[in-house]
């Protein structure tokens, strides 16, 4: 039988507040956030895109596989979530979380996605030139801060 949207949030919250003692990027860490990408990707599936737990689903599913150290999980994801309908803002999010700019979203006309790649671009450096561990934090704030809104209860 197929779990509810509640099972999983229940099952991803135990999971997150297991690893939480757990060094960032240690095999244990890792496959923790392995496994909460599948959950999160799970409530996806029984979530409406435009949905407020459907976007934190999606936004949860690529950040935790970004966590997990898994960059192509992250990006195929992304891939597969920006062909659904989702929000201006969840498609923004999603392309920051993959770290490029490479997905147009429909509605932008072409000066416009120009002036967007530039300032992405900028964008794309400043983060490039961050460390590994301070991108890594910026997630894992980002998970912080969609659970302190509510995205995990």
């Amino acid at each position: 039988m197929a779990k509810t949207n509640e099972e999983l949030r229940e099952e991803i919250t135990n999971i997150q507040l297991a690893s939480r003692g757990w060094a960032v990027g240690s095999s244990e860490y890792r496959e923790a956030y392995r496994q909460i990408s599948e959950l999160e990707e799970q409530v996806a599936a029984i979530t409406a895109p435009r949905d407020q737990d459907g976007e934190l689903s999606r936004w949860g599913a690529v950040a935790a596989a970004h966590l997990s150290g898994d960059r192509e999980r992250a990006r195929k994801l992304t891939e597969r979530f920006m062909a659904e309908p989702i929000s201006m803002a969840t498609y923004h999010g999603l392309a920051y979380l993959v770290g490029d700019a490479l997905f147009p979203p429909p509605a932008l006309s072409a000066p416009a996605w120009s002036e967007h790649l530039t300032t992405s671009s900028q964008r794309r450096a400043e983060r490039e030139a961050a460390t590994s561990e301070e991108r890594e934090a910026a997630l894992d704030e980002l998970c912080q801060m969609t659970q302190d809104a509510g995205g995990y209860e």
